[in-house]
Formats: C-alpha cells, sequence, structure tokens
C-alpha cells in the first residue's frame, strides 16, 4: 500500500495504489500525495486526521487538498461522496513505478480518476529526486485547459526564513528553497494537522493554481542552495 524511496539525504513516503470500493470506509483522498523528509527532518507532512466527527475543524481532513496533492477543475481524482455514485465511477485505475535514473530516483503515479472530468487526462505525477533537488511534475495528457491546484503542506518546526520574494528555510547546514508556489495560505482550516487524534497543531501550507494541459506541465520543486 505504501511505498518508499531513501537517496542521497531525501525520504519519500508515498501512496502505491489505492482502489476505493463503494462501502463505508475511512479511505483519505490521498493517492498522489506523498511526504517528504530531508536529513531525517519532516519537510512535506501528512496532515493527519484529529476527528471523524462532522462538527470537528479537522473532519474533512481526507480530502485531497488536506494532502500534499491536487485538485483538478475544483475535483479529487475520486468523488468525496463516495456511495453518491456506482462503483465504476469511484474505481479509477491507480498505478505506480519507481525508476532508477543517473542521478537519482524517478517516481511516476498515474491515475485515471481525473478522466471523468476529460477523458483525456490521463493525469501522471512525477516526482524526481536527486542530490540537489526535489522536483513535482504534474502532467495533463488533454490538449484542453484545466484548472490546476496544488497544495503543499510543511512541518512548522522548519526554520524558516524572512524573505520577501522566495519560501525558504534552514535544515541543519542547508537551505532549501520552495519554487513556483503562488501563495501562503493563512488562518485556514487547512493550517491545521493532527499527530495524535483528537489533539491538533499547526502548520504552513502553500498552495498555487494554474493552468495545465498536454504541453503545459506544472512544476514545483524544492532546491537546496
Amino acid at each position: 500500500m505504501w511505498g518508499k524511496i531513501n537517496y542521497s539525504n531525501w525520504e519519500i513516503i508515498y501512496r502505491k495504489r489505492n482502489r476505493f470500493v463503494n462501502i463505508e470506509n475511512h479511505e483519505h483522498q490521498d493517492y498522489l500525495h506523498f511526504t517528504a523528509n530531508y536529513m531525517g527532518y519532516p519537510v512535506l507532512i501528512d496532515s493527519g486526521l484529529a476527528s471523524y466527527m462532522k462538527n470537528h475543524i479537522h473532519s474533512n481532513a481526507r480530502s485531497a487538498e488536506y494532502h500534499n496533492s491536487i485538485l483538478i477543475d475544483g475535483y479529487a481524482y475520486t468523488p468525496s461522496n463516495m456511495k453518491a455514485f456506482p462503483d465504476e465511477y469511484n474505481n479509477p485505475d491507480n498505478l505506480s513505478k519507481e525508476t532508477k535514473i543517473k542521478n537519482g530516483y524517478k517516481l511516476i503515479l498515474k491515475t485515471s480518476g481525473f478522466d471523468r472530468i476529460d477523458k483525456t487526462i490521463n493525469f501522471e505525477r512525477h516526482i524526481i529526486i536527486d542530490n540537489e533537488s526535489l522536483t513535482i511534475i504534474d502532467n495533463s495528457n488533454s490538449e484542453v485547459n484545466h484548472r490546476i491546484e496544488n497544495y503543499f503542506h510543511f512541518d512548522n518546526n522548519l526554520n524558516f526564513l524572512d524573505d520577501p520574494n522566495y519560501f525558504k528555510f534552514n535544515l541543519n547546514n542547508s537551505t532549501i528553497e520552495f519554487m513556483n508556489h503562488t501563495k501562503e495560505l493563512k488562518d485556514s482550516k487547512l493550517n491545521i494537522y493532527s499527530k495524535q487524534y483528537g489533539i491538533t497543531e499547526k502548520k504552513k501550507v502553500l498552495s498555487s493554481t494554474n493552468i495545465i494541459n498536454s504541453s503545459k506541465p506544472v512544476i514545483h520543486r524544492l532546491n537546496i542552495i
């Protein structure tokens, strides 16, 4: 169910695949999501879930935007209300593949889940790890323009630097810069995460909104500078 890649100082943990069934369950919309540690320290984190109670501020944390994941045209790769749709609508084909490349690793995550929006999207997320960066490339195979929203959740204990132009933080003797976010979300429910059920803490969340099509992938990168 979960995979792990260790390369250089990076550790990436990702969901290998999942298929929803049309029954009550506790699945999260966490395919395409991954966490990243650098030199043993958490950088991109999982939001956890503090409560299953619908009136709790953290009750929606199973959804894609609470993960290091995406929405296309406002939709996740699988519907939130699973029981309202037939099984074949809820069960996208999700495939993952790790590939050793010359200077690191490439992880490819594929899903047909967005094809209910446009049958030619055939979405792929490529995560490339090398000694100098962690790169996330989101790809649509459709020639049609679609709006993609990316979410990235950072551990709040990182040593963030005050820079008006870039999102940077120090980690041990390294400085890491995050490229291509649009804004930092503040005073949002998305800023909450839970390491232990019933307990909430704060985290930083960056988001970006772009247009994606077959000739225009969306790229985000953590550069070690």
